[in-house]
């Protein structure tokens, strides 16, 4: 398959869950060449400044979150997408264009770190980050976990990153 590198901007104007990310936090992004962590802060055109900061790369996978909920795009060529509950609404987008072939799915996350209903649960995996000697950060994955109604059997249904700083 060959990468594309033209038409980012035009691809992410399709994204229409982008403008429901974070406005700051961090952003996690993959693609075929790299994979890139940091602060985000969108100040005005938060696709503009995506565009650029992907340099046009192909974009396999994004995540843009802060403390409260979480953006994710991922490519995806399959057309199963599974809707376990109201809150999870995927999408999934025909014809992205050069960029992704086949096509995506977008999802926001935003479920409390503490459940907010019985029969709900959140389980935190926390992950340590080597970011130097002095200062240790810790991206945490919160599991929302469901249960099956008539089998009672668990179920990941959803989750979102988070980061937290080390003491």
């Amino acid at each position: 398959m060959e990468i594309q590198t033209n038409g980012t901007a035009e691809f992410l104007a399709r994204l229409t869950k982008l403008k429901e990310a974070p406005r700051k936090g961090w952003l996690l992004a993959y693609t075929r060449t790299q994979v890139l962590f940091s602060r985000y802060e969108e100040t005005g055109g938060g696709r503009e400044q995506l565009a650029a900061l992907l340099k046009g790369s192909q974009l396999l996978e994004l995540h843009i979150f802060d403390g409260e909920k979480e953006y994710r795009y991922m490519a995806s060529s399959s057309k199963r997408v599974q809707k376990r509950n109201q809150r999870v609404s995927r999408e999934y987008g025909e014809n992205c264009g050069k960029n992704v072939p086949g096509g995506w799915i977008e999802h926001v996350a935003a479920f409390p770190e503490k459940p907010d209903h019985d029969g709900e649960s959140v389980l935190k995996e926390h992950i340590l980050l080597e970011t130097n000697a002095y200062q240790k950060e810790t991206i945490t994955m919160l599991h929302h976990i469901a249960y099956e109604s008539k089998s009672g059997m668990a179920y990941v249904d959803d989750y979102r990153l988070v980061m937290e700083k080390e003491a």
